[in-house]
């Protein structure tokens, strides 16, 4: 997944077992922002909330509040981490 300058770019997701893809749940929100989990490799999670990009549905903005404990909890780009994003 890739993450730049607080948006996550949702072409990068991949759905696991049967969940539908993340573009039809996105066209279902009806609030700006939403609470997700985020899990990666080492079992480590956090909560954030995200808001969808204005006049566009290809991607999700990190809410300000939680920029930096998000910029701490992701690895590098390119480093190969897998993350797990569970939408509440």
């Amino acid at each position: 997944m890739l993450i730049k300058g607080g948006v996550i770019w949702l072409k990068y997701f991949t759905s696991i077992n049967s969940s539908p893809p993340i573009y039809n749940f996105i066209a279902g929100i009806l609030n700006d922002r939403f609470k997700v989990t985020i899990t990666n490799d080492q079992n480590q999670e956090i909560e954030v909330e995200l808001e969808l990009l204005k006049n566009r549905k290809d991607g999700l903005k990190v809410c300000i509040e939680h920029k930096v404990n998000l910029a701490e909890f992701w690895g590098s780009h390119g480093d190969k981490k897998k993350y797990f994003i569970l939408i509440v």
